[in-house]
């Protein structure tokens, strides 16, 4: 398939473990010749087990509290005074301490200086942000990280770890993305990265995360 003809999105049915397998592997062999013939084109595979394939791509924040789920300016910053308002009680539970994340006017102030559709350059100077909020999101704070792992295995897990009633198919979802991908100035999907000291089910579950400003 020509990379100029690569779906964006593509569904596979897979009735068995082998096909699953064959999947993955044909996956990856169209992505090392794309590199192959045509340079660096796309980033290693990441995939994200879904309990139910009708479900949509949401964040834990966009499914728990759908006025929260705005990526504009101002839910942006309400979004962090609310996590921030909840790290006295976290530290207390948890014994760690985040001393490094800014307080609601830097981050506001950083917010200021990048929003031009490149709003993550605001979390990507700050890495201690991320770990913080990874570490919320791997306990059930309402999130507007997507969580993926670099094991299609551990998301075929997941897929099957607490399949609702009546689910008639799960879903594994796998994204290539290009090396190159430039943002517009009125979309800017990325992925965070995956080397941040945060909790230990972070590394254990291979995890990187989605996210969209």
């Amino acid at each position: 398939m020509p990379i100029n003809k690569l779906p964006v999105e593509e569904r596979v049915p897979i009735a068995s473990w082998g096909q699953f397998e064959a999947k993955i592997q044909e996956l990856n062999r169209y992505r090392d010749e794309a590199n192959r013939k045509e340079g660096p084109q796309f980033r290693e595979p990441w995939y994200r087990g879904m309990a139910n394939y009708e479900w949509g791509m949401q964040t834990t924040l966009e499914r728990s509290h759908p006025s929260e789920s705005s990526t504009e300016y101002t839910s942006v910053k309400r979004y962090y005074e609310k996590a921030l308002a909840a790290k006295p009680a976290v530290e207390t539970f948890t014994n760690r301490r985040w001393d490094r994340i800014p307080d609601v006017n830097a981050f506001e102030s950083a917010l200021n200086e990048h929003w031009s559709g490149i709003g993550h350059d605001v979390l990507v100077e700050q890495p201690e942000v991320f770990e913080y909020l990874i570490y919320l999101r791997h306990h059930g704070f309402p999130s507007p990280l997507l969580d993926w792992t670099a094991s299609p295995y551990i998301a075929l897990f997941f897929a099957f770890d607490n399949v609702p009633k009546n689910t008639e198919y799960v879903a594994v979802y796998a994204l290539l993305e290009g090396s190159n991908r430039a943002a517009g100035s009125d979309e800017n999907f990325f992925m965070v990265g995956r080397y941040f000291r945060t909790h230990q089910r972070h590394h254990l579950q291979q995890s990187n995360y989605a996210m969209c400003v």
